[in-house]
């Protein structure tokens, strides 16, 4: 008599906070440090959100262009930490590295592709992601 094997494969949540090449506790680090730094006026978030769309059109000044293999290695394991707590970028290569676990770097792609795809979150990721994200394009 054989016995059926459900096989089942985990969820993302399972699979992204074991991956062995993230530090997570790095960039949950950077997360509790902004969270608790800022103010909860409504007059700052104004301000932030403002500033933060004025300097979309100027781009340079976030790019992953300069940053090292590593650096950037880094910037998009903490894309994929956002992918997983906000779902803020809309791409198949990042749910196919976020379904890959511990894969997940052989799906990086270019600087110019991770640049467009930051690009694209500047008015929709919240202050605090993007404050996350600032750490690793400007080390």
């Amino acid at each position: 008599m054989t016995i059926p094997v459900l096989l089942t494969r985990p969820s993302r949540s399972v699979l992204f906070p074991t991956h062995p090449h993230i530090r997570l506790t790095q960039i949950e680090t950077h997360h509790k440090m902004f969270r608790s730094s800022r103010s909860s006026s409504p007059d700052d978030s104004y301000v932030y959100n403002t500033s933060r769309r004025s300097s979309s059109t100027d781009w340079s000044d976030r790019s992953c262009k300069d940053l090292t293999d590593d650096r950037t290695r880094n910037l998009w394991r903490c894309m994929l930490y956002l992918q997983e707590h906000y779902a803020c970028y809309h791409s198949a290569r990042i749910d196919v590295a976020m379904e890959a676990g511990d894969e997940s770097d052989y799906y990086m792609p270019s600087r110019f592709i991770i640049d467009t795809l930051n690009e694209s979150v500047i008015d929709t990721l919240p202050d605090q992601a993007w404050e996350l994200l600032n750490q690793f394009l400007h080390p």
